[in-house]
């Protein structure tokens, strides 16, 4: 395991999600200017917290510090234990780059730093919440048009089945046929099926 790809883990699924949006636009601002621009994604919501934990009561001290916190580890815990070639980030090439894959992982990291903006409002007080929540706002909006997802390009399941029914009945089959239940360039290749059970 690389750690310091740990490390890049919270830059890419925290900041990086919440300032670019999606993956092939972080992908984009590494392979042309390298780490400055998502190094100063961290740096704002960094900043962000420190002013809450300067400015805040104890009430926003803490929130600020389990909003910062829990994104931090999340992150950090998301590449750690499902460390694989496409979390190496540390490792990345213009090709893997271009590659980079925007999971499930990226969701309560990403999270967690916009909890940060309307804390900051309140702190801030009264004449910055609506530049806080107008901030919010866009970067949501950003979130509400959809990307490709990785299962879009999956298999069909019923045709992948009704090919296994049709295996299942050539003479001299195996007893189990394996049915596909994801993409192919995906670990995980399919389901074994019992044929008893696809007659």
């Amino acid at each position: 395991m690389n750690w310091l790809s740990v490390v890049y883990g919270w830059f890419v699924d925290g900041p990086s999600a919440v300032m670019f949006g999606t993956a092939g636009q972080i992908s984009r601002v590494v392979v042309r200017f390298g780490w400055v621009p998502v190094v100063l994604a961290g740096v704002l919501f960094l900043a962000a917290t420190a002013l809450i934990l300067v400015r805040g009561g104890t009430r926003e001290r803490v929130a600020a510090g389990a909003f910062l916190g829990g994104s931090v580890v999340i992150a950090c815990a998301a590449v750690a234990l499902n460390f694989r070639p496409f979390l190496d980030y540390a490792a990345f090439d213009d090709a893997g780059w271009n590659a980079l894959h925007l999971g499930r992982y990226a969701v309560a990291p990403s999270m967690f730093l916009f909890a940060l903006l309307p804390l900051l409002g309140e702190v801030l007080g009264r004449s910055a919440r609506p530049a806080a929540l107008g901030v919010l706002a866009v970067l949501m909006l950003v979130y509400f048009f959809p990307v490709a997802v990785g299962r879009e390009f999956g298999p069909i399941w019923a045709d992948h089945l009704e090919q296994a029914r049709a295996a299942c009945r050539t003479p001299g089959a195996e007893p189990e046929q394996i049915v596909p239940i994801a993409p192919t360039d995906w670990s995980i290749k399919g389901v074994k099926l019992p044929c008893r059970i696809l007659d």
